[in-house]
């Protein structure tokens, strides 16, 4: 399975909002699993669950239904760590969007952003990963944030020319939010975005600093470096995902894909606390699940999975769940009918 994370200082952002709210900021943290003595560490990695699980906590104890708002006023350049510095000293508004999406993943590697140009104007998309439903903070966090960016480097006074977000419409709050961004925001949206007028992005920020913009894109770039090196278990569960179904699951193969030896691999698993057969089990599971969901049959996810037959693959799954795939399967379609 993938590690989908995010930097742990922006859960500093989240705590910081909630002492000032009144929320007790350290209980929810932990109620979420996460320590609030590591937050402030630009290394500390959040899991993207515990980042979620918090988010989820925050707008339950908060009596503000705009809360994401509010991260805007406790975002700073080292919130980021290296890649805030490179955004501020940008040379032009489009160089810090173009930083802050080619190095996106140094703040999340669960989201992605892209720009995108409609004539005179250019939108900056959040393109926000689902799984079930996205938590309104999410979505109003990533933009107020993402505001507070365009203050620091820009003008403090700076509005975009439309907003779009991607969360249910707030009735009683739409004035709020319009008051906050500056212009007109449109709600339940496909994804968020901020629309930017691109003669805007031409123009040189005030806190320009070519130099400076390298030298942090340097750190930046090593900071991505380390961090690839340092979650090599995901790697191997991505090249899993692929080798998989075309029956090519065997370590030396794997191995091969990443541009390492077996040993190599053995001995970077080992490290990371973990082992080839754990991680192959846990795709597999992944996978399955999956295929269960979209109604493929029992024996063609033996196939996909690289089983020899059907009777082997239920009993790894029973082996995984404590269950049979065909009660699972049974147990899916039960919650999905009382959702529906």
């Amino acid at each position: 399975m993938i590690n989908l994370h995010t930097i742990g200082t922006v859960g500093a952002v989240i705590h910081q909002t909630l002492v000032a709210e009144g929320i007790d900021a350290d209980k929810l943290m932990t109620q979420a699993g996460i320590s609030p003595n590591l937050i402030h560490d630009p290394n500390y990695r959040l899991s993207f669950e515990k980042m979620d699980h918090l988010a989820r906590l925050a707008q339950d104890a908060s009596n503000d239904p705009c809360l994401g708002l509010k991260l805007h006023d406790y975002v700073h350049p080292t919130t980021f760590f290296s890649l805030g510095f490179a955004m501020l000293a940008s040379e032009t508004l489009k160089d810090l969007i173009n930083h802050y999406i080619r190095y996106y993943r140094l703040i999340s590697n669960k989201d992605t952003l892209t720009l995108k140009s409609d004539g005179d104007t250019l939108s900056l998309v959040s393109h926000l990963a689902t799984d079930l439903d996205i938590a309104p903070l999410r979505v109003d966090g990533w933009a107020s944030i993402t505001m507070k960016i365009l203050h620091m480097a820009y003008a403090a006074d700076y509005k975009p020319l439309r907003v779009e977000l991607s969360r249910p419409k707030p009735i009683e709050h739409v004035e709020r939010y319009e008051r906050f961004f500056g212009c007109k925001v449109i709600f339940d949206t496909p994804e968020s975005a901020l629309v930017l007028a691109s003669e805007d992005l031409k123009k040189p920020l005030p806190t320009a600093n070519p130099e400076l913009s390298k030298l942090y894109e340097g750190l930046t770039i090593e900071y991505l470096r380390e961090l690839d090196r340092s979650d090599f278990p995901s790697s191997v569960a991505t090249a899993l995902t692929e080798l998989i179904p075309q029956c090519k699951a065997g370590k030396e193969i794997v191995a091969r894909a990443l541009n390492v030896s077996p040993r190599t691999l053995y001995n970077k698993l080992e490290c990371a606390g973990t082992s080839y057969k754990e991680i192959l089990n846990q795709t597999r599971f992944d996978m399955t699940k999956e295929y269960l969901k979209n109604g493929i049959p029992m024996p063609e996810i033996a196939y996909l999975l690289g089983f020899s037959d059907y009777g082997n693959f239920s009993r790894a799954f029973k082996s995984w769940t404590g269950v049979s795939p065909r009660d699972y399967r049974a147990s899916l379609n039960t919650t999905q009918g009382q959702l529906s």
